[in-house]
Formats: structure tokens, sequence, C-alpha cells
């Protein structure tokens, strides 16, 4: 289901947002200008080293990370020091970008990078249905924060749920069962509480009646977030 989204990769927006509380953080003691940054990855390179298995499920996130900007202008010893959500590579990621960052000055230089998809207007969503050939146009859906709000229990992990589910004449998902039987009642219920915000175009006659599969990635709430 990930037809329709592009990439979104705020590592411009973010580093704006740094330089207003002092970009580069040199040591308090000392007098140098921190390093400002020159050049960062292009498009390309970020769409490159998204991981693939988020572009897969549809995760966003963002890792920050603490380098040296050498004299050079290149970013060394470079670490992650916050990644979210935890288990879908961000962090490493991020590292990967670092060679593509072009600086001025030398000093501690520090980050966070963002991944981000969005849905792209002149290339819609579609959802397959019965069988691949099939498909119908998405309206809506859950959004990435009725996710993270919904997340069943006080874990830390990332839960993708998939449901099988009916669609209907009026372009709404009902009957929705876990296609796995591990995941307890709240699961459930959490996931096809979900699953009733999709709202597809009116389908065809052939197809209402027919079942889709859609999969729902639960994320915990960052604990990192604002600190």
């Amino acid at each position: 289901m990930n037809q329709g989204r592009r990439l979104v990769l705020g590592c411009g927006a973010a580093l704006a947002a740094i330089t207003a509380i002092n970009l580069g953080c040199a040591s308090p003691a000392s007098a140098e200008t921190p390093p400002t940054v020159l050049e960062t990855p292009s498009g390309e390179v970020f769409a490159r080293f998204y991981p693939d298995r988020a572009q897969r499920l549809e995760v966003q996130g963002a890792a920050t990370i603490a380098c040296v900007s050498t004299e050079a202008g290149l970013l060394t010893a470079c670490k992650v020091t916050h990644e979210w959500p935890l288990g879908f590579g961000f962090g490493e990621a991020a590292l990967n970008l670092t060679p593509f960052f072009r600086m001025k000055g030398a000093g501690t230089f520090k980050t966070t990078i963002r991944f981000r998809l969005e849905d792209d207007g002149d290339d819609p969503l579609y959802m397959q249905v019965a069988v691949p050939d099939n498909r119908v146009q998405i309206l809506s859906k859950p959004t990435e924060a009725q996710l993270t709000a919904a997340y069943p229990g006080h874990g830390t992990d990332p839960l993708p749920v998939a449901l099988d589910c009916t669609l209907t004449a009026e372009g709404r998902l009902e009957n929705c069962v876990p296609n796995k039987s591990s995941f307890g009642p709240e699961v459930i219920a959490t996931a096809q509480r979900m699953a009733a915000l999709y709202r597809t175009k009116v389908p065809p006659a052939y197809l209402v009646g027919q079942r889709t599969t859609i999969v729902l990635t639960f994320i915990p709430p960052d604990p990192g977030e604002g600190h």
C-alpha cells in the first residue's frame, strides 16, 4: 500500500530549528564559532537510505546524531544519541547520510534528521481488493498521530497488525480479523477501531463484499520527545 507515497526528508527543517538554539554547540568555554551547514544530502540520497522496512510499513521516524566537524568541512566521529521508533534502522540511516554533509568551521555538531512520508495528491493511494489486479482508491486512513495515540499497552516496540477486512458498498471496512492469532483482545479491538477510519471511493459492485488486507503499525510515543 505504498503506492502514491513520496519521501519528505526533513533534514533542512530540522537544521533550521536547531540553528535558532545554537547549531553546532561548541564548548561553552570556547570562543570558537560553532560549525555551520553549507550543504545537506540531496533528496535522492535521502531516498536511497530511507530504511526499507519502514517504507514498507509506512513508518516515519527520526534520529539525533552528534558529530565532530573538521576544518575540511567533513563530519567525523558521529554517533546516534537518540532514535525513534526503535527497530527500524533510522539511526543507521542517519549515520549513512553524514558523508554527504558539508560544513564550515570545526567543532561539535548535533542535529536531528527526520524521515517523513507524505501522500502525493497527483498519485493517489490504492487498496488491493480480492486479487492483485483489483484495487480501489483510498480517500482517508488513520494518521500517524492517531495510531500513536491509540498504541495498545505500555510497551516500547512498534506493533504492526495485519487485518483481513470486508469492503462495503459505502467504501468502509468491516468484519476485520487479524491474520495472526497471537494478538491479545486489546490489540485486536484497537486495530479494528482504527480500521473503521478507512474510507475508499465507492467500489464497483463486483468488489463489494470482497476481502482486503491492511497493515496498521502502532508506534509508541517517543519518550525522548521534548527533551
